[in-house]
């Protein structure tokens, strides 16, 4: 194990770096979905990120794969 992941393990820091990821994606979300608009364009790019087609029309959940494809890190 890394010495800083040591030094912080018994401190709340996992907790805190876990609600920052979920806001982050979040947001990341919903710039995303902003930055596509709505209609025809959201439902096409969503389903070629694997979902099926009323997910898509739902407009209900951007894939993780969607990020690590960005590069975006995650919490371990």
């Amino acid at each position: 194990m890394n010495d800083w992941k040591a030094c912080f393990r018994l401190a709340r820091t996992p907790e805190v770096f876990r609600c920052l990821d979920e806001w982050l994606r979040y947001r990341l979300r919903a710039l995303q979905l902003a930055h596509w608009k709505w209609g025809k364009t959201m439902c096409r790019e969503l389903k070629a990120l694997g979902a099926t087609g009323e997910v898509a029309r739902r407009i209900a959940v951007m894939p993780i794969a969607f990020f690590d494809q960005l590069g975006v890190p995650r919490h371990s």
